[in-house]
Parts: structure tokens; sequence; C-alpha cells
């Protein structure tokens, strides 16, 4: 019974030492680990739920601002004085509410046609005026757009009478844009019939220019603005277009016209490679250029030695002032003349050209006529062109006066596609030994007064590529082994 007894009290122990090992085991680190990370996860949740809520609310308040500030942008149009005077116009940014506001109005006319730009001068007379206000601010939520409101205004009296008519000028920059400050006016032109002369306007932020009240007539419309050039004129003299104005109606005149980019041209820039330590070439006094627009067009500069004097003619650094097209300008020494589909007979001079030459192949070899890469600039801006020439070097024994080289005839097999039109360049005087820089193409050198003595060909080496044939016709080849 004693032994019984002792053995139920020895299980009970152990039950009772078991049950307390166990309450005080506590958890395990994965256990903790796992509760963690499930926190974690609803706190993130809850979190990204607070700040979407909260970015919604600033955001449904910004847009109530920016609505009523664009409501108010859009009476200030309809409260505008002077329609005219109406333009394009970013304001200052606006702080209200502790975000920032930015309020921005384009505007555009519409003519009776239906048609709408910045000036109205698409066709047709002045209708009204269409705005367009938006309004954005700073920490936008993603996916929102800025508020846009719109209106249009009719002008409150008829802009064009039935007894006068009125010119719509617009004056946009190479970018497209219209260019500010632009000087314009109308003059009658020849015949006038009946036309006055108008006072002159410069063109608004948009770069239009309205001129009211003109008498019918025909006229003459310019476009003025010192460093200026127009992109088809290439020209710093006035840009002028003809129109004609008839009474109850408006005209458009249209001007491409901008800032002029100034290249710096390094003629013969082949001069290192082809006559290394030639300390001094010779280049003509007045050097025709030839620069080719991005639309085809060859477009020809007469670039005059900046200095007198007899070694004038020795500056290989000079500036030339063209229209700023993005695309940039290939530019080569010559002027080049196209030749005419409709009357081929009619002179040309291609053979300045280097892209003009057919490409040759000797000794498995071929070389190939390149025109040097096209260069561009920003409008009022800087940039170098480098344009490679034919090189010589004259042995004349004797200072010279009066060098010349003119065009001759290309020489049968040669390649020279010619150049017909006749050209002559003065080099002024040249000392006994002198190096001298041409545009490609067949060249009879000369010196003294009148038709002058004739440079024998024993007298001269071709440092580029070329030959001198036995009258001393020199011939600059442009092609070369492509890269």
């Amino acid at each position: 019974m004693n032994a019984l007894r002792n053995r139920f009290r020895l299980l009970k122990a152990r039950d009772v030492t078991s049950a307390t090992t166990a309450d005080e085991a506590g958890f395990s680190l994965i256990e903790v680990v796992v509760a963690l990370f499930t926190f974690a996860i609803i706190a993130s949740g809850t979190a990204y739920t607070m700040l979407s809520v909260l970015q919604v609310s600033r955001d449904s308040r910004a847009r109530h601002v920016a609505t009523n500030l664009a409501a108010q942008e859009i009476d200030l149009a309809r409260d505008a004085a002077d329609l005219l005077t109406l333009t394009d116009l970013d304001r200052d940014p606006v702080q209200l509410n502790g975000d920032i506001f930015h309020i921005s109005r384009a505007t555009r006319w519409v003519a009776s046609t239906g048609l709408d730009d910045s000036c109205g001068a698409a066709a047709g007379t002045l209708s009204y005026k269409r705005v367009n206000v938006s309004v954005s601010w700073d920490g936008m939520r993603r996916g929102s757009v800025p508020v846009r409101a719109d209106t249009v205004i009719t002008p409150s009296s008829h802009l064009t009478n039935l007894s006068q008519g009125s010119i719509l000028v617009a004056v946009t920059g190479a970018s497209g844009a219209g260019v500010a400050g632009i000087a314009v006016s109308a003059t009658p032109d020849s015949p006038g019939n009946g036309a006055v002369a108008t006072g002159t306007i410069t063109t608004d932020s948009q770069g239009c220019a309205f001129l009211l009240g003109v008498t019918p007539g025909n006229y003459r419309v310019s476009a003025v603005a010192t460093g200026h050039l127009d992109s088809l004129a290439q020209a710093a003299a006035p840009v002028v277009r003809g129109v004609v104005v008839v009474a109850g109606s408006a005209t458009a005149a249209s001007f491409e016209y901008d800032r002029a980019s100034v290249f710096s041209v390094k003629y013969a820039e082949n001069l290192e490679s082809v006559a290394p330590g030639i300390g001094t070439v010779y280049f003509p006094r007045a050097l025709d250029t030839t620069s080719f627009a991005p639309d085809g067009r060859a477009i020809a500069s007469n670039v005059t030695s900046p200095a007198p004097g007899t070694t004038a003619n020795s500056t290989r650094v000079r500036p030339l002032s063209l229209f700023p097209f993005s695309a940039g300008y290939q530019s080569i020494a010559g002027k080049y003349v196209p030749a005419s589909v409709v009357a081929p007979s009619t002179p040309s001079c291609l053979s300045v050209d280097p892209a003009a030459w057919p490409a040759v192949t000797a000794a498995g070899v071929t070389r190939t006529g390149i025109r040097p890469a096209a260069v561009a600039t920003l409008p009022g801006a800087p940039a170098e062109v480098k344009i490679p020439m034919g090189i010589a070097t004259l042995g004349l024994g004797t200072a010279a006066t009066s060098l010349r080289a003119t065009s001759a005839p290309a020489t049968a097999g040669s390649g020279n596609p010619g150049c017909s039109v006749g050209m002559t360049y003065n080099f002024g005087d040249v000392p006994a030994t002198a190096t001298i820089a041409l545009p490609y193409g067949a060249w009879q050198l000369t010196t003294g007064s009148g038709a002058g003595t004739t440079v024998p060909a024993g007298r001269i080496t071709v440092r580029s590529t070329g030959t001198v044939s036995p009258a001393g016709v020199v011939t600059f080849d442009p092609r070369q082994v492509a890269p």
C-alpha cells in the first residue's frame, strides 16, 4: 500500500514539473520574426493608404485653387483693352496655401475662313481670338493633369472697315517660334495704285504685327532688325514681301527671320596634311563660299579679306553669317552654280562641289568626292567650319604682281564636271615662292596686268590631289578614299 502511494506521489510531481517548464519556455525566434514581418506589412499598407488619402486631398484642394486661378485669368483676358495686345503669357509663379501655381496663357486669332494661327496671317479677316489658359502646380499627383480653361473673344469693333484694308504680318524664327522686336512697315510698290506708306511698328512676343487702316493698293512689306537674316534672302538688307491690299479685307505677309549664326570659316583646313611646314598660304582677295542649306539650296556668299595690303590675302580664318537652320550647312569654297534642267546649255559651275565629281577606281582603290560635314549653331552663337581646298606651291623666281586664277575647261578624262560660268579670283601681289589655295576644279594662273603672263607648268607644284597640264592648267581633284 505504501509502495503504491509513493508511486502516485512521484507521478504527480512529474506532471507539475513538466507543466511548469512548458509555461516558462516563451516564443521561439522564428515566431518573433514572423510576427514582426506581419506587423510590418499591415503597418506599411496602413501608412500608404493614409498618405494616398492625404495626397488626394491635397491635390483636390490645389485643383480647386487652380480652377479659380484659371477663371481669373479668363476674366483678365476678357477685360483686355486692346485685343491686338492680348498675346501669349507665362505669369510668375503664384504661391497660395503652401502650393506654387504656374499660369500659362496661349492665344490664337481665328480668321473668317476658320483657319487660326498666332497672328491670324493664315487668310481672311480676323473674326475673334481664341484664348487657352493652363494652370499647373508643383508636386502634382502622378496621372493628374493641369486645369484648363478656354474662351473666345470678339473684338469690340471691326478691325477692317469697308473702305480700308489691313496687313497681318507674322515673323517666325528658325525654331518656328515668333520673333519679337522686328520693325515692320509697308511702302508703296511700283506701281502703287493708290498705296500710302504706313508707320513702323514692332512685332509682339508672338512675332505678330498688325498694320490696320491701310489704304488699298500695292505694297512692299519690310521686316528689319540688326543682325537678323531671312531664310530665303540670307542678306542683312531689309527683307521685303509684295502684297496687295483690298478694301474691307486683310492681307497676310510672313517672314522667317532670325538672328544670324556667325560661322568662323577656316579655309584650306587640309593644308597641314598636304603641305606640312608651310607657314603662309595665299587666298583670293574675295573668295566665294557656297553653303548648302537643309532644303538643298546653294547659298553663295562672298567673303572678303578684312585688311588691305600685300599680305591681306593670307588671312585664313574669316567670318560668315547665315540663317540659323537647326540642321546646319555643308560649306565649300567657290561659287556653285547648278546645271539647268530646263536649259542644259546654260553655264554652270559644278567643279567646286566635291559631291559633283564621279567616283573613280584605280588599282582597286575607290576615291569619292565628299562634302564637309554639316555644321549648325544656335541663333547668334558662333561655330567653326573647316573647308578643304586645292593647294599648290608656285616657284615664280621673282615676286609677282596681280596673280589671278581663271577657271579653265575640264581636261578630257579627268572626271572634272566643269565650270563654264567663268570664274576669276585675284590674289594681288605674291612673293617669289608662294603657296596658294583655290576651290576645286581647273584653273589657269597668270600674273601681271591685262592679259598677263601664264605661269608655266614647271613652276607649279600641286600639294593636294591634282595634276598640271603642259599648258599650265592646274586641276584640283577633291576625290579621296572614303574613311
